[in-house]
């Protein structure tokens, strides 16, 4: 049975552990309220995440990821959001690469070539192919 996370608004500091716990669970487990395509509860986890473990890449880019699909998001508040996170973590390529995304979903073309060049040279060229079969799958579904 998968137990979903849940934040108690009410009670923060009673859930920093499981927070903490969920920081550390492999990167499909984090995608639990995503995967139920309850956005705004993997909105709330993203930044609970951002909150006690800012110094971790998958905290800006679930984030990124939720505020994209919420009501009152889209494309360009994910880019915003993830922008400064380029800054703190110049080395992680699915940052460039999402941000190389969003920059054509925006038909912002240039600024997605720079995105995409980023992406290439942090990660090499198999990694970003890997993670465009990723994207071309998820978005069959």
């Amino acid at each position: 049975m998968t137990r979903r996370f849940h934040l108690d608004a009410e009670r923060p500091r009673c859930n920093l552990r499981q927070v903490l716990r969920f920081c550390n669970l492999p990167r499909h487990a984090r995608l639990l309220c995503a995967e139920q395509g309850d956005w705004p509860a993997a909105l709330t986890a993203a930044r609970a995440i951002l909150q006690v473990a800012p110094d971790r890449a998958a905290g800006w880019l679930h984030q990124a990821y939720a505020l994209r699909r919420v009501s009152d998001g889209g494309v360009e508040k994910a880019w915003d959001a993830l922008l400064p996170a380029f800054e703190k973590f110049p080395k992680e390529p699915v940052i460039a690469y999402n941000l190389a995304c969003y920059g054509c979903q925006m038909n912002r073309l240039a600024e997605a070539r720079t995105w995409l060049k980023h992406a290439l040279k942090i990660g090499g060229k198999e990694k970003i192919k890997q993670m465009r079969k990723k994207v071309d799958v998820l978005t069959m579904t």
